[in-house]
């Protein structure tokens, strides 16, 4: 959903560079939310599918005697959600210091012209809205992590898949721990 938002943005405006377009997406509001949106999911907040991953991944690892991973994946996700809603507050709200420019983007600056293109075609909207909502809704669907952890465990079962393929058994999964994350 954000690679699609991106785009429209290019698609709208003619440029990614945030020193560009700073307080130039003031009137995407549409655009703007699905930015700020999706850096909330980046940031991996409860209780949507980011969210539900993160929380599997630091419960395998603490199981496995990895504790230190958790604060690390935290740490990543707060730096990620931030740096999108950074985008968010200087491209679509107009806020804050003005990003310092980058000489090499300075000189592409310099080539390219303002540009105000059409809007973005409304397939575009509606595939990154559909990509947002589901990204964020697969957490909340009932029984979707039991058959993710069953569909985990039977790919992870090295010997029963050389067996179905090798001899043609019918190949029986281990038993996953079927627990939720905490």
């Amino acid at each position: 959903s954000l690679f699609v938002s991106v785009g429209a943005l290019e698609h709208r405006r003619g440029s990614v560079d945030e020193v560009a377009l700073y307080g130039r997406g003031r009137d995407l509001k549409a655009l703007g939310t699905m930015f700020a949106v999706a850096g909330l999911a980046l940031a991996a907040l409860p209780p949507f599918g980011p969210f539900l991953g993160r929380a599997m991944i630091e419960d395998a690892a603490t199981h496995q005697g990895l504790g230190w991973i958790a604060p690390i994946l935290v740490v990543a996700s707060a730096l990620v959600g931030g740096a999108v809603l950074r985008v968010v507050r200087t491209v679509f709200l107009g806020r804050g210091p003005v990003p310092p420019s980058h000489p090499a983007c300075r000189a592409a600056e310099a080539e390219e012209a303002e540009v105000e293109r059409g809007r973005a075609p409304s397939p575009t909207i509606a595939t990154g809205t559909a990509l947002l909502v589901l990204g964020l809704a697969w957490g909340l669907v009932p029984g979707l992590l039991d058959a993710a952890t069953h569909a985990a465990a039977r790919f992870t079962d090295h010997a029963g898949y050389a067996a179905s393929v090798l001899r043609g058994a019918a190949a029986s999964a281990p038993a996953p721990a079927g627990e939720a994350p905490t």
